[in-house]
């Protein structure tokens, strides 16, 4: 049997790590493929489109807290009701920014809870209220919950 070459065996196949490390190597040589560099080279219409679809969305799900629609159906509307959107949002838009994942919505709807949250507090401010809850199922046998605020504000 033939002794093989200890460099060649420490080198390896194509698919070894000393040639995926060698690789590597070679890719932090190259200053262009720096993770920084790629980052910053977004242009100024990527950060439009992003700025766009982020816009739809916000503009989404405040009209879904008002209504029960389905969040794609709206987006499907709005792109269909507007070429600038069209071009943007679903099939155009990056797999990073689609902004149309269910923990996007949730993430959306606790900004502008909290916002409401906010805006009622500085309004109430040592007023006095109380908070009406019903509850009723829908025909769909799902529990649907209303919360009513109600108050007097400071001028009267």
């Amino acid at each position: 049997m033939e002794k093989k070459c200890p460099f060649l065996q420490h080198e390896g196949g194509l698919s070894s790590r000393h040639n995926k490390n060698v690789q590597s190597w070679g890719c932090l040589r190259n200053p262009i493929q720096h993770i920084d560099r790629l980052i910053n080279a977004q242009t100024s219409q990527e950060v439009l489109e992003n700025r766009l679809r982020l816009k739809t969305s916000i503009i989404v799900v405040k009209w879904l807290t008002k209504q029960a629609c389905a969040f794609r159906e709206l987006i499907k509307h709005s792109v269909e009701c507007s070429k600038e959107i069209a071009e943007v949002f679903l099939e155009n838009a990056p797999l990073y920014a689609k902004y149309t994942l269910s923990d996007i919505q949730k993430e959306l709807l606790n900004i502008l809870a909290n916002k409401v949250r906010n805006k009622i507090r500085k309004e109430l401010r040592d007023c006095k209220f109380c908070i009406l809850i019903d509850e009723a199922l829908d025909e769909f046998d799902k529990e649907q919950m209303a919360i009513i605020l109600r108050y007097v504000d400071c001028d009267g």
